[in-house]
């Protein structure tokens, strides 16, 4: 974030960066639940909103969270770009032949995909379906093709 603040917002003063802190007992010890948080712009707000490797770590109901709370801090006709893990036949396929970086074939809902079966957060897949159901119901459309 710093990063970003120094290289970017200080030369570009429209762009702005937050950082959410959210606890994940991998990548942070906040005891700040995902669904309890308060996100950091007001409403109608966001042209632009970019979110890389949040939504590959959170369980299915702070995707759910984000994904609405986000729905009304973006302007209309703006921009959201985001990361996920998709679980389809062929990543499957892949972690099975032991292919992929992230191993994610525990599942305990048929929704998200865990490394392990204690739902680590280290890493979080989702079925394609599930992503584009909350995307939808929150008024996000996918105007270009998934890139893998």
């Amino acid at each position: 974030m710093s990063w970003c603040y120094e290289n970017i917002q200080t030369r570009y003063p429209n762009f702005e960066f937050k950082h959410l802190n959210a606890e994940n007992p991998y990548y942070n010890d906040s005891k700040i639940k995902q669904t309890k948080l308060d996100l950091p712009v007001d409403e109608n707000y966001g042209d632009f909103i970019f979110m890389n490797s949040v939504f590959t770590h959170p369980h299915p109901e702070d995707c759910q969270y984000y994904a609405r709370e986000l729905s009304k801090k973006i302007k209309i006709g703006g921009l959201f770009w985001c990361t996920w893990f998709i679980v389809d036949d062929e990543s499957t396929a892949l972690m099975k032949e032991g292919k992929s970086r992230y191993n994610m074939l525990w599942t305990g809902d048929g929704i998200a995909y865990y490394p392990t079966s204690e739902k680590s957060t280290v890493c979080v897949g989702y079925q394609l379906n599930f992503i584009e159901t909350i995307m939808a119901e929150n008024g996000f459309v996918r105007e270009r093709p998934i890139d893998r």
